[in-house]
């Protein structure tokens, strides 16, 4: 015990005071000093000891949205551990734009409480938006309409188009390269969109899963159906998973045999999802079956090379 820093034991004695869990402040020094997550809410605390900012690896801190009396040199140690540092530390910390900073590009839901003049800088408002995309929520009216931030925010979260606003919602030229950057926007576009048939195919080349979202329609497109599915071992957003946007595809299309075998020659993973009487089909059987061999040889001989460089 006496190895213990003075520190520890303090916290160890305030986590006592509030009855703090062990499970969620460990009286194991060890333990304690490796914590990334810490769990606070449901305590009723009130205030919050200096000797947190000697936990150097803690980057998630959870409390209550309760006012907490905490020092300015703590909070600037843990600004980025928690949104409630930032929104009850002092108007000294709150006015500091390097502290604001490092506060929204750990969680750019800050964003909400953040002054108006910085709500209104769009340095920090194009932090936050690549670190929580959601913050666009709290961008001001001017920022939901520059494309440059709610673009950084569709990148991360599609559904924020919804926050956009109306001029944008209308862009072409700006949904188009929304949906380039994250296939999910179709989900949220207009029926306008969501039936034109370059948008649908922006999307799915983007993200296959866009399927899902697309009209019955395209789920019955031939091009956008192929679009969608990727190949075996191609390193995507759904890698590993790249056949599973078949699933969406018309019942049509699933019992297509023709086009069965055509996107089976792309990934032979898809057979989980055609039609069941294509499932027992010799000849699909035996394609999808070759398919996947050819795809993992591939995968072996890029491996190869990778090791050799």
């Amino acid at each position: 015990m006496d190895k213990v820093p003075k520190w520890v034991k303090e916290l160890w004695k305030w986590a006592d005071e509030n009855d703090i869990s062990s499970n969620h402040l460990p009286r194991d020094f060890d333990k304690l000093i490796k914590k990334e997550l810490m769990t606070l809410s449901g305590y009723n605390i009130t205030s919050l000891p200096d000797e947190f900012g000697e936990l150097r690896k803690l980057f998630r801190l959870y409390l209550d949205d309760k006012p907490i009396l905490i020092s300015d040199e703590l909070a600037k140690k843990i600004i980025h551990t928690s949104t409630y540092i930032y929104k009850f530390a002092s108007k000294v910390i709150q006015n500091d734009k390097e502290i604001v900073l490092k506060a929204v590009k750990s969680d750019g839901l800050v964003l909400e409480y953040l002054i108006e003049d910085f709500k209104n800088d769009k340095e920090i408002v194009l932090k936050a938006m690549q670190s929580n995309g959601s913050a666009l929520k709290y961008a001001s009216e001017e920022f939901k309409n520059n494309k440059e931030v709610v673009l950084k925010a569709i990148v991360d979260k599609a559904y924020v188009l919804k926050y956009a606003s109306e001029k944008l919602k209308n862009d072409k030229e700006f949904l188009f390269k929304a949906v380039e950057l994250n296939g999910y926007t179709v989900k949220y576009a207009s029926d306008e969109f969501k039936n034109d048939k370059t948008f649908v195919l922006k999307a799915v080349t983007s993200n296959g899963y866009a399927l899902e979202y697309v009209s019955d329609e395209f789920k019955n497109d031939k091009e956008v159906v192929l679009t969608a599915v990727k190949p075996i071992f191609e390193i995507t957003f759904q890698y590993a998973e790249n056949e599973y946007p078949f699933q969406y595809a018309s019942e049509e299309l699933k019992n297509n045999k023709t086009f069965v075998l055509k996107v089976i020659d792309k990934n032979g993973s898809i057979l989980k999802y055609v039609s069941e009487e294509l499932q027992n089909d010799d000849e699909v059987q035996m394609r999808a079956l070759k398919s996947n061999e050819m795809a993992l040889e591939e995968a072996r001989e890029k491996l190869k090379m990778t090791k050799k460089l």
